[in-house]
């Protein structure tokens, strides 16, 4: 038990000494980091209600444009485009 202990303590002092050795002594000097601080909160908008139309005046304005099929239309020609362009991908 007595040499267990001991053998403990040596280690351990040899760890404390190979802690205490210099090991950046060859490492080169670091240039100095020249980082700017930009706050996140740098350019924030706060959120705010938008004015939005009555009801009556939304309705006029989606009649006027076709109602909800003009709507449809739009949705599926943006589909088909999207379909002929991976179409001509894929050929090439």
């Amino acid at each position: 038990m007595k040499k267990c202990f001991i053998t403990s303590l040596v280690w351990a002092a040899a760890g404390l000494a190979y802690a205490q050795a210099d090991p950046v002594t060859s490492a080169p000097e670091a240039p100095p980091i020249n980082a700017a601080y930009t706050s996140a909160f740098e350019g924030y908008v706060p959120w705010g209600d938008t004015a939005i139309a009555p009801w009556a005046t939304s309705n006029a304005t989606v009649d006027a444009r076709g109602g909800w099929r003009a709507y449809a239309k739009e949705a599926a020609d943006a589909r088909r485009r999207e379909r002929a362009l991976k179409a001509t991908e894929t050929q090439k």
